[in-house]
């Protein structure tokens, strides 16, 4: 696991740098030449262990997964090189960047206050999803709920600048078990409306050939569901994000918030 680890590292590192022609990206393409050899150095090695008495055990193709679905053979990831191809030794990284303050990233987990009500209780799940530990309403198997019903949590979030806002809920990829249009879940700022979210995924094996199916496969390809909702103007200073629990099993991970300069600007991109 290791081992493949850095394979799809170089791989990924490799091709960011060839993209800008940088040369730092030999030193990646060799770094993943020479670990899908590893590889197959390690499977080899494991085939004769005891006297060959688990020989076939690692035979199974576990490189070059671009969907779910096992490859039909093991191929390694595709590399470019830059000049003349040589490695200059290993690059230098620079300290990143400061974090855009109009992109604010919040943790399921740091709500500052957690609304209960109907028999069900907010819950923190360690260290599952993109933000420490992931939130949900339990027991599960409960009918739905309303924003009426104030089962929330609450999430003070300080502003830098007035502009556009928008929210994206970032979730466990789950399924309706309910048997309904998907499972929705409530967002609000301040005193505001709420407005209801909903995912809705439907599992495939074959072909992707409605829109539900190919939120699916985008769900399991990236661990993770994305809900958006347009805040519209937010000022200067504290503002509360509620998240509402309206279907079962919806699981939160992490909350981005961001503010686009000027009125009608459209809201920042950011990494998920």
């Amino acid at each position: 696991m290791a081992n493949l680890y850095r394979l799809y590292y170089g791989a990924a590192w490799n091709k960011r740098l060839a993209q800008g022609n940088d040369p730092r990206a030999n030193y990646f393409a060799d770094m993943v030449e020479t670990n899908y050899q590893r590889d197959a150095d390690l499977t080899a090695h494991y085939h004769r262990l005891n006297g060959g008495k688990w020989d076939g055990m690692m035979a199974q193709v576990h490189i070059g997964y671009v969907i779910w679905q096992q490859p039909t053979q093991q191929s390694m990831p595709s590399i470019s090189r830059v000049g003349d191809g040589t490695t200059k030794g290993a690059p230098l990284f620079v300290t990143p960047r400061p974090a855009d303050p109009r992109v604010i990233t919040i943790a399921a987990n740091d709500f500052s206050r957690a609304r209960q009500a109907k028999g069900l209780r907010w819950t923190p799940i360690a260290h599952l999803g993109q933000g420490g530990s992931a939130m949900v309403a339990l027991p599960q198997g409960r009918p739905a709920t309303t924003p009426a019903d104030g089962v929330a949590l609450d999430y003070e979030v300080d502003v830098p600048q007035a502009g556009t806002g928008q929210i994206t809920a970032y979730l466990v990829p789950t399924l309706d078990t309910m048997g309904q249009a998907g499972v929705a879940l409530g967002v609000s700022l301040d005193d505001g409306p709420v407005t209801v979210l909903r995912a809705v995924l439907e599992p495939t094996g074959g072909a992707q050939d409605t829109p539900a199916k190919q939120r699916w496969a985008e769900a399991v390809i990236d661990n993770s569901v994305r809900l958006t909702a347009d805040l519209g103007p937010v000022e200067v200073g504290r503002h509360r994000i509620s998240i509402w629990r309206i279907d079962d099993n919806v699981v939160l991970e992490k909350l981005v918030l961001t503010i686009a300069a000027g009125e009608g600007a459209r809201p920042l991109r950011h990494d998920p």
